[in-house]
């Protein structure tokens, strides 16, 4: 992690520990094995996308076609030769793993990253006003983490900026815009 620190601040900036999911991201070039997800005919599989639920027995949480996009044979199927798999798992898988998920491969890619907060109940997400004109926009990531939920942050630290800003203190906390936007249905 970045492993920030703010100093000299006064009021201190608080310190929230904030520890991350690893997912590891395997790319593999190779034919599928159909078996291992119960098609003993490769031909009757058409799959693009598989997504597990935890269970110990299953060493990844999602398998998905990369290439060949889209329809590539024209009938809707997947072409029995070598296709580009991406998986997601919680650990690096091994060869025999591999050799599982896949009746022969040639080229594997792994790249293990920090891809979202680790939740826990109750969750209590930092501040987003860490100090005047200091935002945290990834306070919102503890309720939910995506791509989406940082662009929705980033717009509303700024509209907060803006208003702090030019001192439109009524269009910020309103504590009963839930009343106000309830009694307007």
């Amino acid at each position: 992690m970045a492993n920030i620190t703010f100093k000299n601040f006064d009021p201190p900036i608080p310190e929230f520990p904030n520890p991350y999911h690893q997912t590891v991201t395997t790319l593999v070039h190779g034919r599928l094995n159909t078996s291992f997800f119960g098609y003993q005919d490769p031909q009757a599989f058409h799959l693009r996308g598989i997504f597990t639920t935890e269970n110990p027995k299953l060493f990844i949480n999602s398998l998905g076609v990369v290439h060949p996009v889209g329809d590539a044979v024209g009938d809707g199927k997947l072409p029995l030769e070598s296709a580009i798999w991406k998986m997601f798992s919680n650990e690096v898988l091994t060869k025999e793993q591999l050799s599982l998920l896949f009746s022969s491969y040639d080229s594997v890619k792994v790249k293990s990253w920090l891809a979202y907060p680790q939740y826990s109940t109750p969750e209590k997400c930092p501040p987003i006003i860490l100090h005047d004109h200091v935002y945290y926009l990834n306070g919102l990531e503890r309720a939910a983490s995506a791509m989406e939920m940082s662009a929705i942050a980033a717009k509303n630290a700024a509209l907060l900026a803006f208003h702090r800003w030019h001192g439109h203190s009524d269009r910020i906390d309103q504590e009963d815009l839930h009343e106000k936007l309830k009694t307007e249905l």
